[in-house]
């Protein structure tokens, strides 16, 4: 069944990605619009070739702005935004659900950010909303959906995107990462307390592995969200951001004492234990090391994150603590706990698992 939803990609020097992302949505959609801003490579010829209506428009430093172009040259009920490098992982089945169950309301997709072959990050984002309603993005960059007239309220839906734009070779092969710091720090100079924008510079750094930059801003966005009158909705995505910055800068003590305060405020949030864990091992505190069994057995009864509420890396409650845990037991001399630990993870497919495994074996 062809649904009555217009898929909005926004497009630059996208050549190598258009493609994919087109078909991967393109069986169960009326209507997929490309609005490309200033490509000299060939995204337009392939995105008109895979049967995208193409529009243009000069790149103004603004993705609001180019999204709400996009948003005007919608045609159909429903708006679904995509990125180039996004493919989507569905069938018609979690549109339709959208459609039936939630159409009046925008719904959160699931966002699985894939980094490395054994690395991926889950988070849900608002992506799909009711066109002709009165919806339209704010902020020049991580811009945010809104409504010119009331309230709205969000529902999470079933439906998931693959995001590869994490990967190390796409990172090093474009220029995105120093864009976006630009544009936001651009961002920060309108409003300098701005949660948000605070929060996506320190993401954003830590996504270009400039740790100590990424630790200014998210400190400063963990410092005025804690002590806000009411903690912001982002406070648990800074502290997962801000916890792996200090972890990658060896800031032990910092950690420490965020994860002290973490731990009481979200005791479900699987990522801070699993963090915990990580370091332990990475600082070589010897005084807490046989603590490691009891961190990693939290994890898997507390099993994977809530990725509705929570940025988690995908595993942390389960292959990746087993595998932890197998580590452990096979540092310790425990061979057969090791053994049993390791099979288990590469029961979910885990390649480092089965790499020890053979080790073992």
């Amino acid at each position: 069944m062809v649904l009555p939803i217009s898929v909005c990609i926004l497009t630059q020097n996208e050549e190598e990605y258009i493609c994919d992302a087109i078909h991967s949505i393109k069986p169960f959609v009326k209507e997929i619009i490309v609005l490309d801003t200033g490509s000299t490579d060939s995204t337009v010829s392939k995105a008109r070739n895979e049967g995208a209506r193409v529009a243009q428009s000069d790149w103004q430093e603004d993705f609001s702005e180019a999204r709400n172009k996009l948003i005007e040259l919608a045609q159909e009920k429903f708006i679904f935004m995509m990125d180039a490098d996004e493919r989507y992982l569905g069938t018609e089945d979690e549109l339709k659900e959208y459609i039936h169950a939630l159409s009046d309301s925008p719904g959160k997709v699931s966002i699985i950010n894939e980094v490395s072959e054994n690395e991926k990050t889950e988070t849900y984002i608002t992506r799909i909303f009711p066109a002709f309603k009165g919806y339209y993005y704010q902020g020049i960059i991580h811009e945010q959906l809104t409504n010119e007239t009331s309230d709205y309220k969000v529902h999470r839906t079933n439906i998931k995107l693959l995001h590869i734009g994490y990967q190390k070779h796409i990172i090093e092969s474009k220029n995105k990462l120093n864009r976006n710091i630009s544009l936001l720090l651009k961002q920060l100079n309108d409003a300098e307390d701005d949660i948000y924008t605070l929060f996506q510079l320190g993401r954003t750094y830590y996504v270009a592995k400039e740790f100590t930059e990424a630790c200014v801003f998210l400190e400063k966005a963990y410092l005025l969200s804690n002590n806000s009158y009411s903690p912001s909705s982002l406070l648990p995505s800074i502290l997962f951001y801000y916890g792996y910055s200090l972890l990658k800068k060896k800031a032990w003590s910092e950690l420490l004492n965020l994860l002290a305060t973490a731990l009481k405020s979200y005791p479900d949030y699987t990522d801070l234990y699993f963090m915990y864990g990580s370091y332990i091992i990475e600082s070589a505190n010897v005084n807490l090391f046989s603590k490691l069994p009891e961190i990693y057995n939290t994890c898997l009864e507390l099993g994977e994150a809530d990725s509705n509420k929570y940025e988690t890396v995908t595993g942390v409650g389960t292959f990746k603590a087993l595998y932890n845990l197998g580590l452990y037991y096979e540092i310790t001399n425990q061979k057969q706990k090791a053994v049993e630990c390791y099979r288990l993870s590469h029961s979910y497919g885990y390649s480092l698992a089965k790499k020890r495994l053979d080790e073992l074996i």
